[in-house]
């Protein structure tokens, strides 16, 4: 039998990270090239590179 476990939360304080969009990646599917440029560039300061 599978032994299931309630998964762990992270949550962000927003008044020491700021704005969360500066910390969460947005969906894979709204990256555009210039998008993922600024994001691989590390002007934003989240991650898109896989791991793969």
């Amino acid at each position: 039998m599978a032994d299931l476990q309630p998964l762990h939360t992270l949550r962000y304080e927003p008044s020491v990270v700021g704005s969360l969009e500066d910390v969460i990646a947005p969906p894979y599917d709204v990256i555009d090239d210039e998008l993922r440029a600024r994001l691989a560039d590390g002007e934003l300061t989240v991650t898109v590179r896989n791991a793969g």
